[in-house]
């Protein structure tokens, strides 16, 4: 081969080379994306083609605009567009051939707003997402959970009235078991590249890069319940704020930002200490657990710090606690924390907790000398939801776990539980008025928010005022129950 022919080869490649790459960049710059900012709707777009763009209502098909593109790359507004629908956004070429179809949930931004808004935007517009797993063995293993779960990278931008109030590098991802699993609205774990309190509060202890949002934000009996849970428990307790959320500018409703429950440094959990929980979904994959002699087999323990315990001491002192219950020993609480666990049992009965075993259990000590104590009560979804007041919380009617209902074979745990209730019902109750007087000050907002969630899922409609009403005859007969039920303890 002479070295003219080579020359015309080697020529010929670059260019099909270049071609393909500059191809590759004309497709990979084409967009044609729908944007909410304010309250301004607009497409930015960058076309091949010359075409129209048509606009559809999605509840009835109904053709709601039509513009002729007379650029191939620009910005069109839609202002005119009713808030709170599901519209399809469409391009046709010159043919009349629908090329690009989007469906986009125009909201009210100032409406959501109102509350505090985390933003979520990632590249190319990926958002987490996970598989959902069931157990092998639905007799002895509960619920369903989630798992290859994906994180995704991007920026957090935090509103408070309307201005940036935080902004950080960050990943999330899907967390959560069945209240996630497979549902449209899931929870997310937030990471921060660099810790911040996001709840503001005036004090650098409370920093933290892991967050959760939860997807209960549109409850107020779950908002309600974990502020008196909160109240009820002398321990530390994870705090919480009511949240708007958009992920890639797409509004995905209310949520609870939380801090992180399972936080041992927040319960001073030295390294000789431990954490675990009562766990129903000991099944996940490389899940580390173990169970005592008289737990009920749906259940187990599993490890929070350590990640495992490689010479028994956990399980050892969990086995002691678990056979002086089973025997009645008297010197129970000489290992067994009575007032954590009063607490914890308590908080359960006034909120009227059902979710007997989704209603995570934590059990902590915090250093090889120190007691077992109950942690933070946690998983507030089916709470002052019961149609009777006369009752206590779900757990004691199923040993989901050794403690309960056994502990009330000890006079004095039940001395102490009805010591307690006596000491905190004027408190509480006066609590409950205030938190509840301040959810009907702002009841109007957070209906029209939650009508806007409604919308965006094509769920039913509730009325907060009504919830509320509901929650208040509840509340009140069950806390007049329960005084009475205990009095003769």
């Amino acid at each position: 081969m002479n070295i003219k022919r080579i020359i015309i080869i080697v020529f010929s490649i670059s260019i099909i080379i270049t071609s393909f790459f500059l191809g590759q960049d004309s497709v990979s710059s084409s967009y044609f994306d729908i944007f909410i900012k304010n309250d301004d709707v607009f497409l930015n777009y960058n076309l091949k083609d010359e075409g129209t763009v048509k606009v559809y209502k999605v509840e009835s098909n109904k053709l709601v605009f039509k513009r002729k593109l007379t650029n191939l790359k620009g910005k069109m507004y839609f202002n005119n567009l009713a808030k709170n629908q599901i519209y399809k956004f469409c391009f046709y070429n010159e043919k009349g051939k629908r090329i690009i179809k989007k469906e986009k949930f125009i909201y009210d931004y100032k409406a959501i707003s109102e509350l505090p808004t985390i933003s979520l935007n990632t590249e190319e517009n990926k958002i987490p997402k996970a598989d959902v797993l069931y157990p092998e063995d639905p007799l002895s293993c509960w619920g369903n959970t989630t798992i290859n779960n994906t994180k995704v990278d991007g920026i957090m931008d935090m509103y408070k009235d309307g201005d940036v109030a935080y902004s950080s590098k960050m990943s999330f991802r899907i967390r959560g078991n069945t209240s996630s699993a497979g549902v449209r609205k899931p929870s997310y774990k937030l990471e921060l590249k660099q810790s911040m309190d996001l709840l503001f509060r005036t004090t650098s202890d409370y920093k933290s890069k892991e967050w959760y949002l939860l997807n209960c934000g549109n409850n107020v009996n779950t908002v309600i319940a974990s502020l008196l849970a909160q109240q009820i428990n002398r321990g530390w307790a994870p705090k919480f704020e009511m949240v708007s959320l958009l992920i890639n500018n797409d509004y995905r409703g209310t949520y609870l930002l939380y801090e992180k429950v399972k936080s041992p440094d927040r319960m001073e959990i030295k390294n000789s200490g431990f954490f675990i929980e009562n766990d129903p979904y000991w099944w996940k994959p490389d899940t580390k657990f173990f169970r005592t002699e008289n737990q009920m087999i749906p259940m187990a323990y599993t490890y929070i710090k350590p990640k495992f315990d490689e010479d028994d001491k956990i399980y050892e002192y969990m086995a002691l606690i678990d056979s002086k219950i089973e025997s009645r020993d008297k010197d129970l609480f000489d290992y067994l924390d009575i007032n954590s666990a009063v607490d914890w049992i308590l908080s359960q009965d006034i909120i009227l907790q059902e979710d007997y075993a989704g209603s995570n259990l934590f059990l902590y000590r915090q250093d090889n000398k120190s007691l077992l104590k109950f942690g933070p009560s946690w998983d507030f979804d089916l709470t002052l939801t019961s149609e009777n007041p006369n009752q206590f919380a779900g757990i004691h009617n199923i040993d989901v776990s050794v403690f309960f209902p056994e502990l009330f074979d000890y006079g004095n745990f039940k001395n102490e539980y009805r010591q307690r209730l006596l000491e905190i019902e004027k408190p509480i109750v006066k609590y409950y008025e205030t938190l509840t007087g301040d959810l009907r000050c702002k009841s109007n907002i957070l209906q029209k928010i939650n009508n806007i969630e409604s919308n965006r899922y094509k769920k039913d409609k509730k009325n907060i005022n009504d919830e509320l009403d509901r929650i208040d005859v509840l509340f009140y007969s069950h806390m007049e129950w329960l005084l009475k039920e205990t009095e003769n303890w």
